[in-house]
């Protein structure tokens, strides 16, 4: 099986630890390639980022069809989903998605640590498009630029305090780290708060892979091809 990995920013800076974070649960027979766009914003952290990042990445994920069997948009907003989804027959997963889906069959009060105040209500939004909002009770940012992840200590104490948040005040059950920079030990959090942490990466490999297996992919009656055109 082979599985592309598409980190959506216009710089290499995360493509060896989203490889690691994958590989660390892919199944043995699985195959990831880890690329990132060349063009776009350096990181994602807003609608405007989104937006200006989706055209390269579907044109990215559009060269996938023949060589590769799904494909993970690996950035937390998901951004150029449901086009990717559109324009692709084979299994196109957003980590984003992947690790909201799979809180609901975990948890009952679930709560995302995302990146910047700017990011805080279009995760509520998408929360209401993916049908996980009834289960959501709280989206915190860490209010740390996505650039500025490379301090893993700075990075795991702010989450800790976020958490120890989140638990206080809306009694969280689950959580989400609600960005694929945000690369820390899971197994360290857990045992400090004794409740499951969601790695995005993590979930979109696995949903992908099963997506592969049972020989499925996204409907084509939901997401149509699109119709024939001239693009300039």
């Amino acid at each position: 099986m082979k599985i592309k990995i598409i980190v959506p920013v216009s710089t290499d800076l995360w493509n060896d630890s989203a490889y690691d974070i994958c590989s660390n649960v892919a199944n043995q027979d699985t195959e990831l390639t880890v690329v990132n766009i060349k063009y776009g914003p350096e990181s994602i952290e807003c609608e405007y980022d989104e937006a200006y990042s989706s055209p390269h990445l579907i044109n990215e994920a559009a060269k996938s069809e023949e060589n590769f069997d799904a494909v993970i948009i690996y950035c937390f907003s998901n951004p150029g989903l449901e086009g990717a989804k559109e324009k692709l027959s084979i299994p196109v997963v957003g980590i984003g998605e992947a690790a909201q889906i799979m809180s609901m069959f975990i948890g009952d009060r679930v709560g995302i640590i995302t990146t910047i105040e700017n990011s805080v209500n279009k995760q509520w939004r998408k929360t209401k498009i993916l049908g996980t909002y009834s289960k959501i009770v709280a989206i915190e940012a860490l209010d740390i630029p996505v650039l500025e992840y490379k301090n893993e200590d700075r990075l795991f104490d702010f989450i800790s305090k976020k958490t120890k948040l989140l638990i206080q005040n809306h009694n969280i059950d689950t959580l989400i780290l609600g960005c694929g920079s945000i690369n820390i030990i899971k197994e360290k959090l857990s045992e400090r708060f004794n409740i499951p942490i969601i790695i995005p990466g993590e979930a979109a490999v696995k949903v992908a892979e099963s997506l592969v297996k049972m020989k499925i992919s996204q409907s084509k009656r939901a997401y149509m091809f699109p119709p024939d055109k001239n693009f300039k």
